[in-house]
């Protein structure tokens, strides 16, 4: 018989996108993929358009919710866990696996209740609350950063396979010469403070030291980011998206970026040098905690959003040589974790067999 995993994840591209490389996995296996999420998060487009069935909650997260919500949030809670058991009715999983969100806790909640292996995946240093308390349930409880949750086992964040593949670090970098060139990403949105001080920070760096930058402005900051440069009288490949983000990861000696999780994870197993710059308003400030992982490690710099200026930047990008910038992506490349949806979905199928 066919085994059914059943993922819960919503809200952001960093609960959905390491779902979605699980997914990829274990379809390879022969498992068969539903997904539970809701219509306002981003999983109900992202998730189709990956062929995978998705279905659908009517809950809202209660963090930073008006009086009104937190008042008819019982309500909503109970018909999520009455569309929970018609749904997990249907599909009948094998495993549930959470990968965080809100949406995540009634599916679980149901799914633990029917005897049915819940596994659950933390991303962040800093576990969310909806993982920390279906960690008290779980069958089995992941973590992407060691001692995130406790009694878990460590297994990275998975990443999807058009970014990772095991190449070698010093064979890609050794033989580069000339300036250092750098990637500017700020996510899907942008980054509005890499996009003000970076083309001032490369401005103040001489012509000969200058590195080559690629800077991906986020939506509709393109003309903006720009004339940015052009003030500065800055050489720049603006992009307001990069698809190809794996083959950009190599193709750069160094990453000015956010914290998230699954951009760490990436810049780690690929193997690349970073100047972290953690969103300072995320939840529990987990993207500093995050950034810790890499810099502890020596594979990145910290530079904090309230102490970022050009000048502090272009100082420390002009003590950033090629001798250093491999010895980082090494260190990087170390404290990623290559296979991590293999070992999810391993974890998965253990599950199953030990139900059946």
């Amino acid at each position: 018989m066919t085994p059914r995993l059943l993922i819960m994840a919503g809200g952001t591209g960093g609960h959905i996108y390491p779902g979605l490389a699980v997914a990829d996995e274990l379809q390879k296996r022969g498992w068969q993929i539903a997904w539970l999420g809701t219509r306002d998060g981003m999983e109900s487009k992202i998730v189709p358009e990956n062929g995978y069935p998705i279905y659908f909650l009517k809950i809202f997260g209660l963090r930073g919710k008006s009086l009104k919500k937190n008042i008819i949030f019982p309500f909503f809670f109970f018909i999520s866990l009455c569309q929970s058991i018609k749904i997990i009715f249907q599909l009948k999983p094998n495993v549930v696996l959470s990968m965080g969100g809100y949406v995540a806790f009634p599916g679980a909640a149901i799914a633990a209740i029917k005897n049915i292996p819940v596994v659950v995946h933390e991303q962040n240093s800093v576990a969310g609350l909806t993982n920390r308390l279906l960690s008290i349930i779980a069958s089995k409880t992941l973590v992407a950063f060691p001692e995130a949750l406790p009694n878990s086992i460590h297994t990275g964040n998975p990443v999807r396979k058009t970014i990772e593949f095991d190449d070698d670090v010093e064979m890609r970098l050794k033989n580069r010469v000339g300036p250092l060139r750098i990637l500017v990403v700020g996510g899907s949105l942008g980054a509005d403070i890499l996009n003000k001080v970076v083309p001032e920070s490369l401005g103040l760096i001489s012509l000969t030291e200058r590195p080559k930058v690629i800077h991906q402005s986020g939506s509709h900051k393109l003309r903006e980011l720009i004339g940015r440069y052009a003030q500065f009288q800055v050489r720049a490949e603006c992009l307001e998206f990069i698809s190809n983000i794996g083959e950009m990861y190599r193709k750069v000696d160094l990453i000015i970026c956010r914290a998230g999780a699954m951009t760490l994870a990436e810049i780690a197993v690929v193997g690349v040098a970073s100047i972290l710059v953690p969103f300072p308003y995320a939840v529990d400030d987990h993207q500093k905690k995050n950034a810790l992982f890499l810099v502890n490690s020596g594979a990145a710099l910290l530079i904090e959003q309230e102490n970022l200026s050009p000048e502090l930047l272009s100082n420390t990008l002009k003590k950033i040589d090629r001798k250093k910038v491999l010895e980082m992506a090494l260190k990087a490349r170390s404290a990623g974790v290559l296979g991590s949806a293999s070992l999810v979905a391993d974890i998965c199928e253990q599950e199953n067999k030990r139900e059946t």
